[in-house]
């Protein structure tokens, strides 16, 4: 299992806090099944399926592409917001 964060935007003062999740994905290589967990903060909750969609583009991204494009999240928490 690996740990990555997935940031969707920097924070500066004037922003709003960042939403922070814990997410849990799961794909299949061959005969393997393989994890990958991590942080994500973003600018917006997760609420939407297009918003859901995003998570998964960013977390595919933050893993440099090596998970394929359908891995399952397996688990998607809520942790809070960053203090302002």
């Amino acid at each position: 299992m690996t740990d990555d964060k997935v940031e969707m935007s920097s924070n500066t003062s004037a922003e709003k806090p960042r939403y922070i999740y814990h997410y849990c994905a799961q794909w299949q290589e061959g005969s393997r099944i393989l994890y990958y967990d991590g942080i994500a903060l973003l600018a917006f909750t997760v609420d939407s399926m297009e918003h859901y969609h995003q998570l998964k583009e960013l977390i595919q991204q933050s893993n440099n592409n090596r998970m394929p494009s359908n891995f399952t999240l397996l688990n998607l928490t809520l942790l809070g917001r960053e203090a302002e």
